[in-house]
């Protein structure tokens, strides 16, 4: 059996349901240019992944219609399916619904939900946007962006000292503005509260 060729196809769904369908793609066409037994399996995902992305293209242009028409609660709705697969257009989908929703804070939940599916890079950008704005939860922002980057510099093995000193920046401002903040502790690594504490640390993640 191509255990390979079967455990490509397994890496390759397990991306594609993650919304990282340029990664998956990639893999895939990686197994057919191999000749692999399993390259009818990729060509078949391959489309799917193509029709996801046709699909998340035309909800966006529905949702700018509606949105458009002053229909923006449907329009939201379009936005949020298009967010929660997570694909290529989902990132224009959040602009968009924080701008009709004329307010930040879908961003921040945006930003939330990708920190705790493990999505460090889509939450550092949602975070880094709603601290562009003036939201209502300023101090959970700067705590969760310190703590994304807290977790990406512990993934890298603690080699990625840009995002330790990224983390500690934003754990200092969030001390120096926000002196009654409360870390929630039971929703992130101790390391991460840890490194909020200016502690060394050797727990696991």
């Amino acid at each position: 059996m191509d255990q390979a060729g079967r455990g490509g196809i397994d890496e390759a769904t397990h991306l594609f349901q993650r919304g990282k369908d340029a990664e998956a793609r990639a893999r895939l066409q990686q197994l057919i240019a191999s000749g692999s037994g399993f390259a009818q399996q990729a060509k078949e995902l391959l489309a799917q992944i193509d029709q996801a992305e046709v699909t998340d293209r035309s909800l966006l242009n529905q949702a700018r219609t509606l949105a458009a028409q002053k229909k923006n609660l449907e329009a939201q709705d379009l936005l949020r399916k298009v967010i929660g697969r997570g694909g290529p257009q989902s990132a224009e989908a959040r602009q968009f619904l924080a701008q009709i929703s004329n307010t930040s804070e879908e961003v921040l939940r945006a930003g939330l939900k990708a920190y705790f599916r493990g999505d460090l890079g889509e939450a550092d950008d949602d975070l880094t946007s709603y601290l562009s704005k003036t939201g209502a939860h300023i101090a959970l922002a700067y705590f969760f962006r310190g703590a994304t980057r807290g977790s990406r510099y512990f993934l890298s093995g603690e080699t990625d000292i840009q995002q330790k000193s990224d983390a500690l920046e934003d754990f200092k401002i969030l001390k120096e503005r926000y002196g009654s903040f409360r870390p929630p502790r039971t929703y992130v690594s101790p390391k991460i509260i840890d490194l909020y504490s200016g502690q060394q640390t050797n727990r696991p993640l």
